[in-house]
């Protein structure tokens, strides 16, 4: 079974869908079924000049360096089932669940980290990531495959200020309607109300427009600056005609016009004066507006400066950790991974009497992100072992060791044998008393000097 097909099987309510979704509209005439609003492309400027959210991404290199390490993070990220027993007991990891295979192979060839790509990628580009369910084996059964949609082909249908009530995809051609329930929707609820999501990079259309206007100055100034280092003047009681203007014109240009041939020495015939020039105060300034532009995209995705480009120079703040680096990116990546975590729990396991009697769900490990170098790991491993925190297997299982599995490597150590109680029963006394069992020497008080 291919991709193609797994889609179309997904998506296949065709007549039948389309005459329930008129049939529902006819029955919800009061009040009408309305298309969501999508979002709109970025406007740039320009006579008719307009950029879509995913071009946005892929052709301004600060909003691309933050949705590749938000993305590239997220889908690379463990994702596992576990079982949660309730009653605000820790969950335990399980294997062997149809709901792991159905992450771990969503579709024919694809893994864990397409799964994960599907949902954020979109979620990240266009504030809206989708999937359909597709149930091989019947519909009273759990899905089999997960198919991605592509938002850009998406239609939602809801009454004003309410959920969704039809999805209609237009991804394979025709229009097909799509049950709510039959799709995983990752989204953060819009400002005006709507459960559609709105796209981060919507609040970066003048930031967008500032750093487009920077790179087609700085491109227009390398392809068409005539740049010696300086210019020609004409004594004013020199005679020259158009053409010879035009020729000496031509002849500067053809010496020092482009990139490659700037700051190339000018030679003058007698009777020419040389200005030398500079770059104006608003050039100097671009570097600066490129700079504030770049910030308001960290502050649209809420990730710190530090976690792409490090500042270290004059006027900075002082240098930042590693440390606090990924303290810094874990906390932007955990509203994420979160809301993913109770997407699938409400959309995927909930609606799945075999998972959800199971009580399964699932959890994002962050620990390999906050993880320190190997000699840190090493030492908080040791520490963890002698204060009784970690058994010798768990300490040997965070260094990527091989595991002892005996009675004694299982059981924590216990750092003091005062925690130990005696053979019979009793327990020992505390340190700062004498033991009993043996014969203690006391040392007299010193004397008087001379004694």
């Amino acid at each position: 079974m291919t991709i193609l097909s797994s889609l179309s099987n997904a998506l296949a309510t065709a007549d039948r869908g389309l005459t329930a979704l008129r049939r529902a509209a006819d029955g919800y005439s009061s009040p009408m079924l309305v298309p969501i609003p999508a979002n709109q492309p970025v406007e740039l400027s320009g006579e008719n000049r307009v950029v879509s959210y995913a071009d946005s991404v892929a052709t301004y290199p600060t909003i691309f360096a933050v949705w590749s390490k938000l993305l590239r993070n997220l889908a690379t990220t463990n994702l596992g089932v576990y079982e949660d027993p309730g009653g605000g007991k820790q969950p335990k990891r399980v294997y062997d669940t149809s709901l792991e295979e159905l992450l771990r192979r969503p579709a024919p060839g694809k893994g864990l980290v397409d799964l994960l790509q599907w949902l954020f990628n979109p979620y990240l580009v266009e504030g809206n990531g989708l999937i359909a369910k597709y149930r091989g084996d019947g519909e009273a059964k759990p899905p089999t495959n997960l198919i991605p949609l592509d938002w850009r082909y998406m239609s939602a249908m809801a009454t004003p200020g309410g959920p969704v009530r039809f999805w209609i995809s237009y991804q394979i051609g025709e229009a097909r309607v799509i049950d709510p329930t039959e799709v995983v929707h990752l989204a953060w609820h819009s400002p005006n109300g709507w459960t559609i999501g709105t796209s981060p990079l919507r609040s970066l259309g003048t930031a967008i427009r500032i750093d487009d206007a920077a790179q087609r100055f700085q491109n227009s100034s390398f392809d068409n600056a005539a740049r010696p280092s300086g210019a020609l003047v004409i004594p004013k009681d020199a005679q020259t005609t158009p053409e010879e203007r035009a020729e000496m014109r031509a002849a500067v240009e053809a010496q020092h016009k482009g990139i490659d041939n700037a700051f190339k020495i000018a030679v003058l015939s007698g009777g020419m004066d040389w200005k030398p020039m500079s770059f104006s105060a608003a050039e100097a300034q671009l570097i600066d507006t490129r700079r504030a532009a770049h910030d308001d995209v960290c502050i649209a995705y809420d990730v710190k400066h530090s976690v792409i480009a490090e500042h270290t120079g004059a006027g900075t703040a002082p240098k930042t950790t590693v440390a606090e680096i990924l303290r810094d990116f874990h906390r932007s990546l955990r509203p994420h991974a979160t809301l993913a975590e109770q997407v699938i729990q409400r959309q995927l396991i909930d609606p799945e009497p075999e998972w959800a009697d199971a009580n399964l769900c699932v959890r994002f490990d962050f620990s390999d992100l906050l993880r320190g170098t190997y000699r840190e790991e090493v030492e908080i491993s040791v520490h963890g072992y002698t204060n009784g925190v970690f058994s010798e297997d768990e300490a040997r299982g965070r260094l990527d060791l091989k595991i002892q599995d005996t009675p004694e490597s299982r059981v924590p150590h216990v750092p003091h044998a005062q925690l130990q109680p005696a053979p019979d029963g009793r327990t020992l006394p505390p340190s700062t008393e004498t033991d009993p069992s043996r014969e203690t020497r006391t040392t007299p008080p010193a004397g008087p000097a001379g004694e």
